[in-house]
């Protein structure tokens, strides 16, 4: 056998060895990938219960490559307390049903800060974030992305960002979670009147409806609330009710002056839908009763021009 013959046998079962190594090692493998990214992946065995406030904005949350399942995210996780810079740590926790895992996040500077001066006693201005980590490792579940805040080491906020890891027989995906269909109490069990407004209203090719807004109950604290969104399109007269992701926002607060309502922001992502016979509804549980806006939104010649139209009888 020549000695090009006998080279490339070689060659062969290296590039072989190679890829059985890379298939049977992804824990590894994970573990290279995120030391280049100077991330450290650790279990926690539960979470803590937290109760502070903290608004975040993510710029970016995608998946950047199909070999390792690379994740990017960055954005900001801002904290309302008296804590300073130097006492304040974040995270990003990755919670499924039987699983927890922290990241401890690369601190930045951050341009948020102007936007909570008024409201935050110890103004804060590391609060943003950069991060790319490389799931392989995980145990196949799906995963709740959470931003975290921690003073002096102890989680004081955190907060769901709407997003999920989906992990299946070793690969990953990530993606923002659909909104779930519930049901409501007839029309005449219904407690009394929810205040509501919206903000973002997007229908994709697939069909599935983007909306951003917000919902308060009158002198309740918005974080003991949920928020859920009623759909009519098409000729269907069936009114279908989806669950929502609460969203720390400022302007409603502000706007009443009353800080019960900086968790009266909400998301949802709601499949088949068209713009044609749009009405969208809000609606408000809170402690086993169940709120409705006293009026609906229907386009008016657009998606980006929406109005309300009242629901209360003469």
């Amino acid at each position: 056998m020549s000695s090009i013959a006998t080279k490339r046998i070689i060659l062969g079962l290296g590039v072989v060895l190679l890829i059985v190594w890379m298939v049977f090692s992804t824990p590894f493998i994970a573990w290279i990938s995120n030391s280049i990214y100077h991330v450290s992946i650790e279990q926690v065995d539960e979470l803590s219960p937290v109760s502070g406030y903290a608004f975040y904005q993510l710029d970016t949350c995608e998946q950047t490559d199909e070999l390792f399942d690379t994740i990017r995210m960055s954005g900001y996780i801002y904290n309302i307390s008296d804590a300073t810079d130097e006492q304040t740590t974040r995270s990003l926790v990755l919670s499924s049903n039987s699983h927890h895992y922290e990241i401890e996040l690369e601190e930045i500077t951050s341009w948020a800060w102007r936007l909570f001066t008024v409201i935050d006693p110890t103004p804060k201005k590391e609060t943003g974030f950069g991060l790319d980590f490389c799931p392989l490792g995980l145990p196949d579940a799906t995963y709740r992305l959470l931003l975290q805040v921690e003073e002096d080491g102890i989680p004081v906020c955190r907060t769901d960002t709407g997003y999920i890891l989906e992990k299946v027989n070793g690969h990953a995906q990530v993606h923002y979670r659909p909104s779930q269909p519930v049901s409501l109490p007839e029309e005449k069990e219904l407690k009394g009147w929810t205040n509501g407004g919206l903000n973002i209203v997007e229908i994709d090719a697939e069909g599935t409806l983007t909306l951003t807004g917000w919902s308060i109950i009158d002198q309740v604290d918005a974080g003991d609330t949920e928020v859920l969104v009623g759909v009519r399109c098409g000729n269907s007269e069936e009114m279908r009710v989806y669950t929502t992701v609460k969203e720390s926002i400022t302007y409603i607060a502000d706007y009443f002056d009353n800080d019960l309502y900086y968790n009266a922001g909400f998301k949802a992502q709601i499949p088949n839908v068209t713009a044609e016979g749009l009405e969208i509804y809000i609606f408000n549980r809170y402690q086993g009763e169940t709120y409705k806006c006293s009026y609906h939104f229907e386009p008016d010649g657009s998606l980006d021009n929406m109005v309300s139209v009242s629901d209360i009888s003469d």
